[in-house]
């Protein structure tokens, strides 16, 4: 596993929410937007695409090294804890 491996270090950029629970980290592609939130009251992850105006909710394909950031910020939150 690569403990290196970020959202930001692929590209994404986190953003606000009016949402205390939400943690967004969003990129733009060319005529789409990417986004993963982190839901922190009930440990649920979102990957979305965004179509202008249309939002595809968990359609967002992901690699490897999306997966292994989406993992260590996971464990940075501390949802992979044994207790």
């Amino acid at each position: 596993m690569n403990k290196d491996i970020t959202l930001e270090n692929l590209g994404f950029v986190k953003e606000k929410t009016p949402y205390e629970n939400c943690i967004l980290y969003k990129t733009k592609e060319s005529y789409y937007n990417r986004e993963i939130e982190f839901w922190t009251d009930t440990k649920i992850i979102y990957n979305n695409l965004n179509y202008g105006g249309f939002q595809m909710k968990g359609s967002m394909p992901l690699n490897l090294e999306i997966m292994q950031a989406i993992y260590n910020k996971c464990k940075e939150l501390g949802w992979l804890d044994e207790n």
